[in-house]
């Protein structure tokens, strides 16, 4: 292509008026360009005098961005100019085009600024194999590299103050400071689980729930079938290697062939043929094993009939223990539930619900609570009067942080002093104490979302280097990405 102001110049070189191109070829799979510099003169860089003396020129081959999906290959003539001062330390120096090139530089300037922005997104293994997608070859170290390389944005130097409030205040006096909705509800659900905790002996002295009528089943006097499809792994591989032996012996096969083609043993092959049905295997395999439990299990069946199915499971463990017994409780308790009947005893009396329990129900919306929740919920207040009052404040406080009624909090923390419950009083203390900001989260519509967001975005870019990198990287990627 000959020289001249192309369409091409004006796509590679788009506002650089000191480059021409001339020449762009297709070499195999790249695009290789030529072009040279015009500039009349260039400066020295190390005495800042400009010179239009010509020592010589040669080819730099600086890296380039593909084009169109090519690697490009760009073949730049330079001149090497004489410097004009006498005094300069430096005779000659190599002109540089500015956008393009640079001192020892091995890539055009447009490419440094794409490996920059790419190693700032998804710093280095990952930016080097989404380069290798774009045309660029380079390394994860040099992305890394890139990205320190960068200048530091403008910052001022903080002040140092006492604590944070005063730094705000001290700071910004014009801004009204906002206390976040969801931190004042932590708080309060943190205060109301040390409320719980401190009247605990009153979840102990729960008195026991009304057995709820059990339902009637219809009977039959049909005896139960004993030939039930039996379920497990063992089953269900029983199944399919008896079907599949039906299947070839349907096919005209011996038993022998069977064996070769399955590659089973022979005797396995005949057990199955015999067998009618699939289930007749799982069954045999269940008589060919006996348990460690079989010599004590009228034993056990005698001592449940004694104590009309009163005893615990744990004691005839230890009894048959005692008798020379040798297997895991689990097998006792196994067979217990599956071969002897239920007692019909009062059943134990549910446990007491735990302080988190407690708290959930006291912090949670009525709404989202199971009818049994709902159940529980008010017995332990109608055991309790001191958590009826701090479900009362909890209630109010909810209702108060929704629908953004802050006038409403000199009240509630008049309220919750008077009760003298520990943990809420003290939440309270600390709502009067910054009060402004309290009342100013509970009536404006702003929270510190952008500022959670700005922390789990410094947590992503962290773990996304899987904690190889240190904190000049991190705090570069966190400032300039």
């Amino acid at each position: 292509m000959n020289e001249d102001p192309s369409p091409v110049q004006e796509l590679l070189f788009p506002s650089n008026t000191k480059v021409v191109i001339t020449s762009a070829e297709l070499e195999g799979e790249a695009i290789r360009i030529e072009a040279r510099c015009t500039a009349s003169n260039a400066c020295c860089p190390a005495c800042g005098d400009w010179s239009a003396q010509i020592h010589g020129s040669y080819l730099r081959f600086p890296a380039d961005l593909a084009c169109a999906g090519r690697p490009c290959v760009l073949a730049l003539r330079v001149r090497r100019f004489i410097c004009a001062s006498a005094e300069c330390p430096r005779r000659t120096f190599v002109e540089q085009v500015p956008g393009l090139t640079r001192r020892h530089g091995r890539a055009t300037e447009r490419l440094r600024s794409t490996m920059s922005k790419v190693g700032l997104a998804l710093a280095g293994r990952a930016g080097a194999r989404l380069a290798a997608h774009l045309g660029i070859v380079t390394s994860r170290n040099t992305l890394l590299r890139r990205v320190m390389d960068l200048p530091d944005p403008p910052a001022t130097q903080p002040r140092a103050v006492g604590a944070y409030a005063d730094a705000a205040h001290t700071a910004a006096p014009q801004a009204l400071q906002v206390a976040d909705r969801f931190h004042l509800w932590q708080n309060l659900a943190t205060a109301v689980e040390k409320t719980v905790a401190a009247h605990r002996p009153c979840l102990r002295d729960l008195p026991a729930p009304a057995p709820e009528p059990e339902p009637e089943w219809e009977t039959t006097d049909a005896p139960a079938r004993e030939d039930d499809d039996p379920s497990g792994k063992f089953a269900e591989r029983a199944r399919a290697h008896h079907a599949l032996v039906h299947d070839l012996l349907a096919q005209g096969l011996g038993l022998r062939e069977i064996a070769r083609h399955l590659s089973w043993g022979r005797h396995t092959v005949q057990r199955y043929a015999r067998a009618a049905r699939w289930q007749d295997m799982v069954k045999g395999r269940k008589h060919q094993q006996p348990s460690k439990l079989d010599p004590f299990k009228p034993y056990l069946a005698q001592r449940w009939d004694e104590t009309e199915g009163k005893v615990t499971i744990l004691d005839l463990h230890r009894e048959i223990t005692a008798r020379g017994f040798r297997g895991h409780y689990s097998t006792v308790q196994l067979w217990v539930r599956k071969a002897l009947p239920a007692s019909n005893g009062t059943p134990p009396a549910p446990a007491a619900p735990s302080i988190r329990q407690v708290t959930g129900w006291l912090t949670r919306h009525p709404a989202t609570l199971t009818e049994e929740e709902k159940i529980r919920r008010k017995t332990v207040l109608d055991q309790c009067p001191e958590l009826e009052t701090t479900a009362h404040l909890v209630g109010s406080f909810a209702e108060m942080l929704t629908t953004l009624d802050g006038g409403r909090l000199t009240d509630w923390i008049t309220d919750a002093m008077t009760a003298g419950l520990p943990g809420v009083s003290t939440f309270a203390v600390g709502l009067e104490a910054d009060f402004d900001a309290v009342t100013a989260g509970l009536t404006t519509h702003w929270n510190s979302g952008p500022v959670e967001g700005a922390v789990n975005r410094i947590k992503m870019l962290k773990r996304q280097m899987f904690g190889r990198a240190g904190f000049p990287l991190l705090r570069k990627r966190v400032l300039l990405a």
